[in-house]
């Protein structure tokens, strides 16, 4: 159906599935028309339909997922989303530029399973970039336009708070106005013996200490921590990485140790009495 376009860089067109519902009498039940039920994001709240298309496109994490030989990396900006069904009879693959939007799928004619893994980019998505290169032929590569109440700040990685001056971090959109504003508190640099990995006393040499960051997670969320699939069993410890650094929480309901700490007195190799046997890299958070 034919629109006015409110800015640049939207489209002419809005596709319509259904123009009007009638029952049996004839008597509308629903109008295309009516414009009292229609919003559009993308027009009626640009910065919202900005954000979808920047989820959508986001380049770096397909890069990192799938590869720059992938079908699903193409080289202009592109929202796409990719999937085989769970019973393995459908793969869809379905994406949009600036320009034009295109979906394919794929099935078995007899509705049986396709041979197809999970993970597989060998069926709709490569048709799917094939026809899309096709169709966009020597169209300019284009972006869309970002409005000019969505704003680009650094946050925290995992916590999405402000950078603290210890945290990893990683750029983020939001829309003015409700972007963070509360510096992280869950990101901190704890000093450990890089000898031992373990956390650093007054006994620890100046030449063996180091700082480590480590994200220790808020008390209502620690229930989740220890239950995450790959969290690691032996000894209780829950491992991530981030940034390139290691870090550990250590289960204190399964480590020998004091609250708030996780980490029991004693002696240990390198330090003397006193150094932690334990290293407690992730303390519970105190308040």
């Amino acid at each position: 159906m034919p629109v006015t376009p409110r800015t640049t860089g939207l489209r002419n067109r809005d596709p319509a599935a259904v123009l009007r519902i009638e029952d049996a009498a004839g008597n509308v039940l629903w109008d295309y028309e009516a414009a009292d039920w229609r919003v559009n994001v993308f027009s009626d709240a640009p910065e919202l339909g900005y954000l979808v298309n920047s989820v959508f496109s986001d380049t770096a994490l397909r890069l990192e997922e799938y590869g720059t030989s992938s079908p699903l990396t193409p080289q202009r900006p592109t929202a796409l989303v990719h999937g085989l069904t769970s019973n393995s009879l459908d793969d869809w693959t379905a994406g949009y530029t600036p320009n034009l939007s295109i979906s394919v799928h794929l099935a078995r004619s007899d509705r049986s399973a396709m041979a197809l893994p999970g993970t597989s980019t060998d069926g709709a998505a490569a048709l799917w970039r094939a026809v899309s290169e096709a169709a966009h032929g020597n169209l300019a590569a284009t972006d869309w336009t970002r409005p000019q109440n969505v704003i680009e700040l650094a946050v925290c990685q995992r916590s999405g708070l402000l950078p603290n001056g210890t945290c990893p971090t990683r750029r983020e959109l939001f829309i003015a106005g409700i972007q963070p504003v509360q510096p992280d508190t869950y990101w901190q640099a704890v000093e450990v013996n890089r000898q031992t990995r373990q956390r650093a006393t007054a006994n620890t040499p100046n030449d063996l200490r180091e700082t480590q960051t480590y994200f220790i997670p808020p008390d209502a969320a620690l229930d989740w921590w220890r239950a995450k699939p790959s969290a690691a069993a032996a000894g209780g410890l829950r491992q991530f990485h981030a940034a390139g650094q290691r870090g550990v929480h250590l289960d204190a309901d399964r480590a020998a140790g004091s609250a708030g700490m996780a980490a029991r007195p004693g002696g240990s190799a390198g330090d003397g009495a006193g150094e932690p046997a334990e290293l407690p890299a992730c303390v519970r958070r105190r308040d």
